[in-house]
């Protein structure tokens, strides 16, 4: 029953093909040892680190035993946690058990401890309750105790399975112990995640949402059915006090076709308070809007409901890069500020903002609004059928440089300049105009205004738009 194994790495060492013979014959029942057991111990030993090279493996039944240093411990082989929330009796303080899938056998396995005194709540991910045993836990064995992915907690990449429990599950799990990193595996298929009915708000210092890259980890958010009284589809919803968000290197599908007058983003900070630190890169954006369609998009939206009229909260240190969005509707923005953000890098992103037939209007690909400075926004590409691909309002200390600005010439373009400067009072809450800004490098084709620097709304004294730098542009007709 011995299948030689090339090279298997048992812990902190390397066992040849010779020393795993060994260790196996050396007991007793070396006879009963099947292929699939043989896989087991590849699997517990490579990813949990139990064995070293001389040990010793004895294998009864299920019980897969080995003498490591400190004593011998046994490893009980599972099916999935479903197998473990089944246990009538408490194991003993410390027992491992090696789940072969959480749900899916070979998706989400890993090495679990019972812990005798344990009360966590059952998360369905790190923690487990046994059904009939009040007191004790299943815990999973982490290689770092501030990294997971969706797969541990019962998600995988199916366009059938939900796996929005999954996502919020781990999500809170990363909150409760102060942040840490969420990855999506690359499975060849989607993650399904569903918005709930009112989204969710968190604080999400310190965490990261990871997958394996563009066009590799696919996230499809389905918001069908939501309306504009009763929530808003949205994957991250960033919740006051953050201060270190980073989402990178996946895909994110939203499919809002059924959605009538409702906003869908794929990330968001509309609550009141302060947000640090917040990075969006290497992200791909889609919708699927239908030509009827009548929503809201935003790629990514720092908002608030009620301007903030005492100018006491703020957005500092954004940074959105190496995206590549694309989208198609009504209402649309690529990129959308209308708060007080303070230092922002805006740099090599592809946004491409459509109007459908018969729609009303398409916004900013890039609409930087509200008593904003210290920001930069340069060397994207962006395409709008909408009023300006670029527009700074209310905003200071800035630079727009090197970007690519088109405007679609379709029927349903309303595009009116490419780089729109102004001040206007509804865009901030202290009437200042933008000032001290440099507009530079920038190559803008098809718009019936290449830069325009505009005043509109009551005059201020002293708030007017000044000192505004605008040299060695290209304008194309």
């Amino acid at each position: 029953g011995l299948v030689p194994l090339d090279g298997l790495n048992l812990g902190g060492s390397s066992m040849t093909d010779a020393e795993v013979k060994t260790a196996l014959e050396n007991n007793a029942d070396t006879n009963t040892v099947t292929d699939a057991q043989l896989t087991d111990i590849a699997t517990i030993s490579a990813k949990q680190n139990q064995l070293t090279a001389g040990s010793n493996i004895t294998i009864v039944g299920d019980v897969i035993s080995a003498s490591i240093s400190g004593g011998v411990s046994d490893i009980t082989v599972v099916e999935n946690v479903t197998e473990l929330r089944a246990f009538t009796v408490a194991p003993s303080d410390g027992d491992l058990f090696h789940i072969k899938g959480h749900t899916v056998e070979g998706i989400g396995d890993g090495l679990i401890k019972w812990v005798n005194s344990s009360t966590e709540t059952d998360n369905n991910g790190t923690y487990f309750k046994a059904t009939t045993i009040t007191t004790g836990r299943f815990i999973r064995v982490l290689d770092c105790a501030n990294e997971v992915d969706i797969e541990m907690f019962g998600g995988y990449a199916s366009s059938t399975f939900e796996s929005t429990p999954a996502y919020d599950n781990a999500l809170d799990y990363l909150v409760s112990i102060g942040g840490g990193q969420l990855l999506f595996p690359f499975r060849g298929d989607d993650y399904f995640i569903v918005t709930e009915a009112q989204y969710l708000t968190r604080d999400y210092s310190n965490i990261v949402i990871k997958g394996s890259g563009k066009n590799r980890t696919k996230i499809f958010i389905d918001s069908s059915g939501y309306q504009q009284t009763t929530g808003r589809g949205v994957f991250v919803n960033i919740g006051s006090g953050t201060d270190g968000l980073t989402i990178e290197n996946l895909d994110v599908l939203v499919d809002e076709a059924a959605i009538q007058n409702a906003f869908v983003y794929g990330f968001v900070c509309s609550q009141v308070g302060d947000f640090k630190n917040i990075k969006v890169t290497n992200v791909k954006f889609r919708n699927e809007a239908k030509a009827d369609s009548e929503l809201g998009v935003t790629f990514f939206n720092l908002y608030r409901d009620v301007l903030d009229t005492n100018d006491t909260d703020f957005v500092e240190n954004v940074t959105i890069k190496d995206n590549d969005v694309a989208i198609y509707g009504n209402s649309i923005y690529g990129i959308h500020t209308l708060r007080k953000v303070i230092g922002a890098s805006i740099k090599n992103n592809i946004i491409e903002l459509k109007a459908y037939v018969g729609a009303s209007q398409s916004y900013n690909a890039i609409g930087w609004y509200g008593d904003s400075e210290r920001f930069i926004i340069k060397e994207n590409i962006l395409v709008s059928s909408g009023h300006a691909p670029i527009g700074a309002s209310m905003c200071r200390f800035s630079v727009i440089s090197d970007n690519w600005v088109y405007a679609t010439s379709d029927a349903n373009s309303n595009t009116e300049t490419g780089i729109e400067i102004e001040r206007k009072a509804t865009h901030g809450s202290t009437g200042n105009g933008s000032n001290s800004m440099d507009v530079h490098g920038n190559h803008v084709f098809n718009c019936p205004t290449g830069i325009w620097v505009t005043h509109r709304g009551t005059d201020i004294a002293g708030n007017n738009t000044k000192d505004i730098w605008i040299h060695h542009n290209f304008i194309y007709d």
